[in-house]
């Protein structure tokens, strides 16, 4: 830990601390030991104590910590170094004050479930005090996984962010989404082609969308060009967005054309038929608006494909989707349109 009790019951930094004095862990008043000769100056407690804070701590953690209480009071945010909340048993890394609004800065470098991240954030709104999850080092040098970055992702700008804080630089940084473009262009077309191909080579009946396509009496490689849409901008659905559209298609094929939803019926249609990755450290409602940004994106493209229509204050499903013949056939159209 980076504070602890001197004599007068005051908090003091480790890096501030005088070794002739003595000093007392803040949640359990147990007497520390002073390490100053690490690289990052910290308390900790005697072996075989039971509080909750004599479980050891990375070095990197630490410096993560004590490098961003410098960081923030640069920016005048008046930083607080592991700051406990009784109420919900949480302690915040560090504790700044931007606007007026308490802020937790939470340093993760460790792994997280999705469950836990979920009870702290909400724990910390419970107390009225928005939290930032900064990942550190770690996370940033592998390929996240898709439900990974779902579970981290936080809105940045109003956009949909995950944010790295870097110690050994003092520095934070984003991964945020890069639009693709709209349908139609060369890069599209390659999209098409490289998923088109992905989907050939692992068609085996084993997996239950290949089965459901086969029983509909169709190739999944053979899909139609709307199941393809633009790259993926952001990872919200546990399915890939190919595979996911595959579905909502293959699921109106079971309806019956003509079949009519008011625009809330609609996107509600399209929520049932999609399993969504969680996004625990987002509040309800800016799930929702991305979740909804999602859906939109593929009614727009459903749109244009002649698949549905609006008529007066309904979406009317009034074509089938049109499949390729085969896969062939398909990976032919789309180097013909690549000029290939």
């Amino acid at each position: 830990m980076l504070v602890a009790k001197n004599e007068r019951g005051q908090l003091v930094r480790a890096s501030d601390a005088q070794r002739t004095r003595g000093y007392r862990c803040p949640e359990c008043d147990a007497p520390l030991v002073l390490r100053q000769g690490s690289r990052v100056p910290h308390f900790a407690h005697r072996p075989k104590q039971g509080c909750q804070l004599a479980q050891g701590e990375s070095e990197l953690h630490l410096l993560g910590k004590e490098t961003l209480w410098w960081w923030a009071k640069q920016r005048g945010w008046n930083p607080q170094l592991e700051v406990p909340f009784d109420q919900i048993e949480q302690r915040a890394d560090v504790l700044v004050t931007i606007q007026n609004h308490p802020v937790a800065l939470e340093f993760q470098c460790s792994p997280l479930s999705a469950r836990r991240l979920a009870e702290r954030t909400q724990g910390y709104q419970q107390v009225g005090v928005a939290v930032r999850w900064l990942l550190g080092p770690t996370y940033q040098k592998r390929l996240l996984h898709r439900e990974i970055q779902a579970r981290f992702t936080q809105l940045v700008n109003n956009r949909p962010s995950l944010t790295f804080w870097e110690p050994h630089r003092a520095q934070l940084d984003y991964l945020q989404p890069i639009y693709q473009g709209q349908v139609g262009n060369g890069r599209w077309w390659a999209q098409v082609g490289v998923e088109t191909v992905d989907l050939h080579r692992h068609a085996s009946l084993r997996d239950g969308l290949v089965r459901q396509a086969y029983q509909a009496g169709h190739q999944v490689a053979a899909c139609p060009l709307v199941a393809h849409g633009r790259r993926e901008w952001w990872p919200l659905t546990f399915e890939r967005p190919v595979r996911w559209r595959l579905m909502i298609l293959l699921a109106l094929e079971q309806l019956p054309l003509g079949k009519g939803w008011p625009p809330l019926g609609w996107q509600a249609w399209l929520a049932t038929q999609t399993k969504w990755l969680p996004l625990p450290a987002l509040t309800p409602v800016q799930r929702q608006a991305l979740r909804m940004h999602h859906l939109n994106e593929l009614t727009a493209d459903l749109l244009q494909a002649g698949i549905i229509t609006i008529r007066g204050e309904e979406y009317r499903y009034v074509r089938l989707p049109q499949w390729f013949d085969d896969f062939d056939q398909k990976l032919a159209f789309v180097r013909q349109q690549e000029g290939i």
